[in-house]
């Protein structure tokens, strides 16, 4: 049977935090899925903390949406696990914050591919 054929209808499930809001909200699962999961993943390697923390002020609860609203604002580097700053080559930095901020976009359709995250990944790599 054809993949393009098959369907999936389940109840909504993932991890606070980690789960796509798209799904979230339609339940409609799509590849873009597992992309806003890697963003966050990546945020707590970079943060040094849990995606969800209910012990932090409101709007610092939830990564996503707090690095999000730092990278829009520039201050990003604020939030940054002590440990990494200095250690970071800025142009590595720099295209591991756009990744990213990309796979963690609110919209599947703004989000890149895997493929396209761990192109992105290598390079920031080689910046390093």
């Amino acid at each position: 049977m054809s993949k393009a054929l098959i369907r999936v209808d389940s109840a909504v499930k993932g991890t606070y935090g980690y789960a796509d809001p798209e799904y979230v909200a339609t339940g409609e699962l799509t590849k873009k899925y597992d992309v806003y999961s890697f963003g966050a993943v990546l945020l707590e390697i970079l943060c040094g903390r849990l995606v969800i923390d209910r012990g932090l002020e409101k709007d610092q609860i939830d990564l996503t949406e707090w690095a999000r609203k730092c990278i829009e604002d520039g201050t990003i580097y604020g939030i940054i696990d002590p440990y990494l700053k200095g250690k970071i080559a800025p142009e590595c930095f720099g295209k591991i914050v756009e990744i990213t901020y990309s796979c963690i976009s609110l919209e599947g359709r703004d989000r890149p591919t895997m493929g396209e995250v761990e192109v992105t990944l290598e390079l920031a790599l080689e910046l390093q």
